[in-house]
């Protein structure tokens, strides 16, 4: 049996339950994103190339430091001619001299199925 409200009190108490249910949404949607994260980043490491060192090893995530958002980057960097460190994953993406050119985003595409599902299974074990 429920608890009766008084009438002037309905609007409070609806605000009530609304924020209450936001909060869950909130965070289901949080661990939703890890799950899509984590399936980035196993296919990111999968795909790397083998001849590029620790590349393969060194796919990061920022984790929720970003509210709902996810950011996805590598680490390792290797030094230019002028000898500043940059990102190796910029040089396999963008340089037209690379044969990986392109790889990271066909990647991504590639797991966008697989992301949205792993979104989905998540959302709906918490909600």
């Amino acid at each position: 049996m429920s608890a009766k409200i008084e009438l002037k009190n309905l609007g409070k108490k609806i605000s009530e339950i609304v924020e209450e249910y936001g909060d869950e949404v909130y965070e289901a949607v949080e661990d939703g994103l890890d799950s899509a994260e984590k399936e980035l980043l196993n296919n990111l490491k999968s795909k790397s190339p083998e001849d590029t060192g620790d590349y393969k090893k060194r796919w990061r995530s920022k984790g929720r430091k970003y509210k709902l958002k996810r950011y996805v980057h590598n680490t390792k960097t290797v030094k230019n001619a002028d000898g500043d460190s940059i990102p190796l994953s910029n040089i396999l993406e963008y340089s037209e001299a690379s044969k990986h050119q392109g790889l990271i985003r066909k990647t991504f595409e590639e797991s966008e199925s697989e992301m949205i599902n792993a979104f989905e299974e998540t959302l709906k074990g918490k909600i």
